[in-house]
């Protein structure tokens, strides 16, 4: 009875971490299970929810893809460093850098406008000279930058070529790319994961060779990478050992 009860437990704790197979973003986003309207009032909450408080360096701790970047940025030999994030959260790379290094830092986290507009209230005062909130990219001069870093967020932003092109044809040197599925497949597709309630984010699973190629055609080379295991990212119909978990950082050439 003993083994029949933790095998029952095992298998009601078990949970997919995605589900579905789409061939575009659209394609995935009919499937999610809000209507427009609906859509907008959870994502309403859902970013003010998540907005509710600011981590800066003191409320923070350094592993994963985070301790992969900031130990890379921070070796960078400049006296400030500029950082353009993409979907960095409340708990942007900046306040892992502060965490770890005396150096100055200077950020402009790209985020959905509806989330910038509560985070921006939750930024302490020890931070609003160096961090700062958009919306919309094309109002700052990227050229600016040292490094674009996208964390965990690459996979999720719809028409990435648009701006992956800006970067490319930036001044930014440096492309830091964390974790990210890729798969072995031959031709890229969508998922949606069972933990977004109710299952609104596409998240999109590019070739591993044309996602490198994309990179490698606009002189942009591996520096360093980190290929993981997916087999905490099980998927309700796809073997997770046709995908896995990425970390890269590209220099440009």
């Amino acid at each position: 009875m003993k083994k029949i009860y933790y095998y029952l437990k095992a298998k009601i704790k078990f949970r997919y971490s995605f589900k579905g197979k789409f061939k575009s973003y659209d394609y995935a986003m009919q499937n999610q299970k809000l209507d427009e309207a609906d859509y907008d009032s959870f994502l309403n909450d859902y970013y003010a929810n998540k907005a509710k408080e600011f981590r800066d360096h003191k409320k923070v701790s350094i592993y994963g893809r985070f301790l992969f970047a900031s130990n890379f940025i921070k070796k960078l030999k400049k006296d400030e460093i500029r950082i353009f994030e993409i979907g960095g959260g409340n708990n942007p790379i900046i306040s892992y850098l502060k965490l770890v290094s005396k150096k100055k830092f200077f950020s402009y986290i790209l985020e959905i406008k509806k989330f910038v507009k509560f985070i921006k209230k939750k930024i302490p005062s020890s931070y609003i000279d160096d961090t700062k909130y958009i919306y919309n990219y094309k109002n700052i001069n990227i050229n600016n930058f040292d490094v674009a870093y996208f964390g965990s967020s690459l996979q999720y932003i719809h028409n990435i070529d648009k701006l992956l092109e800006v970067i490319f044809n930036s001044n930014i040197k440096h492309i830091i790319v964390t974790d990210i599925f890729l798969t072995s497949e031959n031709k890229s597709f969508f998922v949606l994961g069972y933990s977004d309630k109710p299952l609104v984010t596409p998240n999109h699973f590019m070739p591993y060779n044309d996602f490198i190629n994309k990179f490698k055609k606009n002189k942009f080379l591996i520096l360093k990478k980190i290929k993981k295991s997916a087999k905490e990212y099980t998927h309700s119909s796809i073997n997770n050992k046709t995908y896995h978990l990425y970390d890269f950082i590209f220099i440009k050439r």
